[in-house]
């Protein structure tokens, strides 16, 4: 899905991203910190990467485990 119709992000870089990623979405897939979304959202932001952080909510949502 990440690369649907993005084939410029089809590099080297966005492969190592992903396989050092992975594991760590793998090992809790349902886990969100806010709180680091929305710093990591700031950081983008303040470096012209995106136009602006927006709310957590806007780009992530927390799932609840059934046990």
């Amino acid at each position: 899905m990440f690369l649907r119709g993005r084939g410029e992000l089809d590099d080297e870089l966005n492969k190592r991203a992903w396989r050092d990623t992975l594991r760590r979405f793998a090992l809790r897939p349902a886990a969100l910190d806010g709180a680091r979304y929305a710093r990591f959202a700031k950081f983008l932001a303040h470096h012209g990467m995106i136009k602006s952080a927006g709310a957590v909510s806007d780009h992530a949502i927390e799932l609840a485990l059934v046990e």
